[in-house]
C-alpha cells in the first residue's frame, strides 16, 4: 500500500504559489528589461518614477505641523513624531537607470534565486524524497540567503535612497534617511535550525535504510 505524505494538500498549495510567483517574478524582470531598452525610443519623458523611505525629523514635523488640544491632563501638548513616507522622484537619463538596476539586481538575483531553492524543496518533497542530503543543502542555502538578504539589501537602499536624495538637492521639508530592515533575519535563522534539524533527519534516515 502506498503511504500518502502528510499534509500533501499544503504541498501542492505551496508548490502553486511558489510557482506562480516565480514566473511572474521573471516576466516581470523581462518587463523591466524590455521597456528600459525601449523607453527612450517610445517616451522622450522620464524613464519611470522611484520611490524611496525618507522621514522628516521631528523639529520640523513640530514647526510645520503643529497640533493643540484643550485635554491639559490625559493629551496634553500632542505633536507629531518619527513622521516617514515615501519620496518619488523621476529618472532622467541613461545613468540613472543604469544606477537604479546596479542597486536593484542584488535584490531581484536573491528572490530568484530563493524561489528556485523553494520550487525545487517542494518538488522533491511532493515526489516522496524528503529526508535526503540535497533538501538539506537547500534548507541550509535558503537560510543564509535570507540571513543575508535582510544585512545586505538594507544597506543597498540606504545607498541607492542617500545617492537619489544628493543628486535631487530637494528645497523645503527638509528630508532624512530612513533605516528599515526586511524583518528576514530571524525567518532565515529559523531556517537554518530547521536545516540542521533535516540534516540529522537525513542521518536516521540513512541509518534506518542500512538496518532494512
Amino acid at each position: 500500500m502506498e503511504s500518502i505524505l502528510p499534509g500533501s494538500r499544503v504541498i501542492r498549495v505551496a508548490r502553486i504559489l511558489v510557482g506562480l510567483g516565480w514566473w511572474v517574478t521573471i516576466a516581470g524582470i523581462g518587463v523591466a528589461v524590455v521597456l528600459t531598452l525601449l523607453w527612450p525610443q517610445l517616451n522622450e519623458g522620464p524613464y519611470w518614477g522611484v520611490r524611496v523611505h525618507v522621514s522628516i525629523p521631528d523639529e520640523a514635523v513640530q514647526g510645520s505641523l503643529s497640533l493643540t488640544s484643550p485635554d491639559t491632563l490625559v493629551a496634553r501638548a500632542p505633536s507629531l513624531q518619527d513622521v516617514e513616507g515615501s519620496l518619488r522622484v523621476e529618472l532622467h537619463g541613461a545613468g540613472s537607470v543604469l544606477l537604479e538596476w546596479i542597486l536593484a539586481l542584488p535584490f531581484f538575483a536573491a528572490l530568484v534565486f530563493g524561489l528556485h531553492l523553494a520550487r525545487t524543496f517542494l518538488r522533491e518533497v511532493a515526489a516522496g524524497e524528503v529526508f535526503s542530503p540535497e533538501n538539506a543543502r537547500r534548507l541550509s542555502l535558503l537560510g543564509w540567503l535570507l540571513v543575508s538578504a535582510g544585512l545586505i539589501l538594507p544597506v543597498l537602499d540606504f545607498l541607492r535612497t542617500s545617492l537619489l536624495l544628493g543628486r535631487a538637492d530637494e528645497q523645503g521639508v527638509p528630508l532624512a534617511l530612513r533605516i528599515w530592515s526586511m524583518g528576514t533575519d530571524l525567518p532565515g535563522i529559523l531556517v537554518l535550525v530547521v536545516a540542521g534539524a533535516w540534516r540529522y533527519g537525513v542521518e536516521l534516515q540513512r541509518d534506518r535504510d542500512l538496518v532494512v
